[in-house]
Parts: C-alpha cells; sequence; structure tokens
C-alpha cells in the first residue's frame, strides 16, 4: 500500500520544496527586503529616477552638441555681416575712386575700331601730358607764373598714342613729337567754350579746345581711331612716379639741364617725384636738345 503522501507511481513526494543554498527567492512583489538588488534600486530612487536611454545622462550628453551648434550660427552670422560690410567697403571706394576721374565726352571725334573675326576689338589710348600752369601746385612745380599767376591755358607738350591688342596679349606705344605741323580740326571746348574754325599749327596746341580737340587732331593726322584719353598735369606725374615707388632709369654721361632742372650722375637711378617730373620734362639733357631727344627719355621712362 502506498502512504497518503504518496504520488503516482508509488513515488513519495514531500509537501515542501527544497531550496539550493545560498538562492535568495523573491516574493510576488520583486525582490526581498534588504537585498542588493533592493539597495540599488533604492540608491536610483534616491538620485531621482532610474537611468534609462532619454534620462539625465542623454541630456547631459546632448548639451555639448547644442552649444556647438549655436557657436556655428554665430560665426555664420558674423562671417555674413563681414562678407555684407567688406562688399559695401569695396563699392564705396571704387565710387570714390571713380568719382576721382573728370571725364570728358569724345563726341566720336576720335573714330572707332572694327572688331576682329572673334568680335574683339582693340584699344586705342592717347596719353597727354599737360605743361598747363593751372593751379597752385603746377605753378610751383612748373614755373612761369610770377607775373601772370594761375592761368587757364594748356599745350599737350607729351602725346602717347597707346594700342592694346585686340586679344589683350601686346600693347604698342607710339610718340608725337609736339613740334609736328599739322591741320587742327574746328572744335570748341564744353567746359570753356573757347572754340576754333580750323587752323594750321603746332600739333600740341590743340589741347587750349580741349582734350576732344586733341584726340581729333591726332585722329586726323595718324588715322588712328582713340578710345580713350589721360590727361596729366605737373603734379600728376609727381603723384604717380611716387605711387609705383619710383622709376629705375640710367644714364650714360651726366646730365645737368638747366631748363627742367634735372641733374644726374653718370649711372643707376631711381626717380620719384620732382626729379621725375624733371627726367620727363628735359630736353636739353637728350640726344641734340630738341623735342626728338625728350621722346626717347619718355620711351625709357615709360
Amino acid at each position: 500500500m502506498s502512504e497518503p503522501w504518496d504520488g503516482r507511481g508509488g513515488q513519495a513526494t514531500r509537501g515542501r520544496t527544497a531550496r539550493v543554498p545560498g538562492q535568495r527567492t523573491g516574493g510576488p512583489d520583486g525582490p526581498r527586503p534588504g537585498g542588493r538588488a533592493a539597495a540599488r534600486a533604492a540608491a536610483s530612487r534616491s538620485r531621482g529616477g532610474t537611468r534609462s536611454h532619454g534620462g539625465s545622462r542623454s541630456r547631459r550628453r546632448a548639451r555639448p552638441a547644442g552649444r556647438g551648434k549655436r557657436v556655428l550660427k554665430i560665426l555664420a552670422i558674423c562671417l555674413s555681416v563681414l562678407v555684407v560690410v567688406t562688399a559695401g567697403a569695396g563699392w564705396w571706394f571704387y565710387q570714390h575712386l571713380n568719382g576721382n576721374i573728370q571725364s570728358v565726352s569724345l563726341d566720336g571725334k576720335g573714330g572707332s575700331e572694327k572688331a576682329d573675326a572673334f568680335g574683339r576689338t582693340p584699344i586705342n589710348i592717347l596719353v597727354m601730358g599737360s605743361d598747363g600752369r593751372t593751379s597752385k601746385a603746377d605753378c610751383k612745380l612748373g614755373g612761369g607764373c610770377s607775373k601772370t599767376g594761375v592761368q587757364t591755358g594748356s599745350n599737350a607738350d607729351v602725346q602717347m598714342v597707346v594700342h592694346i591688342s585686340a586679344d589683350r596679349s601686346n600693347a604698342t606705344v607710339m610718340s608725337i613729337p609736339r613740334d609736328t605741323m599739322t591741320r587742327v580740326p574746328a572744335c570748341k571746348d564744353s567746359t570753356s567754350g573757347q572754340s576754333t574754325s580750323g587752323y594750321y599749327g603746332q600739333i600740341n596746341s590743340a589741347l587750349q579746345y580741349g582734350p576732344a580737340c586733341q584726340v581729333a587732331t591726332v585722329h586726323q593726322l595718324t588715322g588712328i581711331p582713340i578710345d580713350h584719353f589721360v590727361k596729366l598735369d605737373f603734379s600728376g606725374v609727381v603723384k604717380m612716379s611716387d605711387a609705383v615707388g619710383g622709376v629705375s632709369v640710367c644714364v650714360s654721361d651726366d646730365v645737368y639741364d638747366t631748363y627742367s632742372h634735372l641733374k644726374l650722375s653718370k649711372g643707376g637711378h631711381t626717380l620719384k617725384g620732382v626729379a621725375a617730373l624733371e627726367f620727363v620734362r628735359s630736353r636739353h639733357g637728350f640726344g641734340d636738345g630738341s623735342d626728338l631727344g625728350r621722346t626717347v627719355s619718355q620711351h625709357i621712362f615709360l
């Protein structure tokens, strides 16, 4: 017979389950009070809750990324402002320099060039050096104003036609001596109102009737279309030579011109300021003392 507590098959089954030594069994509500799990849970609650993927640690890690974005945004704004300010300053400076150029319309008196097969046209510029004493600075540099004071008229003592090729690969310069005799066409200076019906005389005298008249005279003599002109007075030559840091020249002999006051010893020199003006004005210090000698020295200087 089997005992009352025997199970099926005659094997006895005890009413209590044996436990493995050292194992803690949790109740229906979780770990037993007082265990290590309970201690960890309590510590987590004292720190403000259980850490999770989206908890405080994630928030602490997100802060540096947010700060970096703000820094990049500030840098982008500063860079944009700098670009705008720089562009504005550049435009103002361009307008400032452009406003310093006093332009005169040529009214088509210089002719026009024809385009090549690629639609490109050369540029021809008449460079004129004026001998006018039309300011106190020019009177001081050029002299001759002790009796007349500041003058109004001027002659083109230096005339060079600068030809820039259509493909902009090279330039050619041709000088026109100031004493060249030619026919000056009918002209009227739009600024002073002075006019002429035309005459035969020295080519440099056409400037008395305005730069456009000088351009028309050169175009009529040479047949070369003139697109633009540049006129420099005495003080302009001084300022430009200073702006480029001086011009290096070399003379084969001692030079002393009592008219332009140029005084150079044999050898190389860097000319700037008044000395540069004396060099380009000198006629009696080079060659045979005529305007042809000055033309050669001006080529060297240019």
